[in-house]
């Protein structure tokens, strides 16, 4: 546990507490060092997920900065499927926006409690979808092993 302590800042206690009988420091001592170091988990997983909202936000501004020339130049020149291609880059930017603010607004307490009821309420597609990702995983170490 003192790897784990000392790598993330958190300060061990320095005096160790014991009776007369030479007992073992008290439990307060851990349960303190426990505290602060998930009090430090708790609050760089909220910084991350506010920084990350913030940069699916600016991903979201890039992309329709950058579709609208695209898609003008494709729709002057009569390409096919150049309108699609705009609808779909704003459907994603918008995508990436909304998520950002929510991620923003929400911060990580939020998230996880709105992914945790959505589990809740729809069981068998968060199911499909780790099984995928695994799969997806496993093709990929598979493949960079050989």
């Amino acid at each position: 546990m003192s790897r784990w302590t000392n790598m993330f800042g958190v300060n061990k206690p320095t005096e160790k507490s014991s009776d007369a009988a030479g007992s073992p420091p008290s439990a307060s001592a851990d349960s303190s060092a426990h505290e602060a170091l998930g009090a430090h988990f708790g609050d760089a997983a909220e910084a991350a997920t506010t920084a990350f909202g913030r940069r699916l936000q600016a991903m979201a501004k890039d992309i329709q900065g950058r579709s609208g020339g695209v898609v003008g130049a494709l729709a002057l020149r009569h390409v096919p499927g150049g309108a699609a291609l705009g609808v779909a880059s704003n459907a994603v930017a918008a995508g990436l926006e909304r998520g950002g603010k929510f991620l923003e607004s929400e911060g990580f307490q939020g998230t996880v409690k709105t992914v945790s009821e959505q589990m809740k309420r729809n069981p068998i597609p968060f199911l499909l979808v780790g099984i995928g990702l695994g799969y997806l995983a496993g093709r990929t170490t598979r493949s960079a092993r050989s």
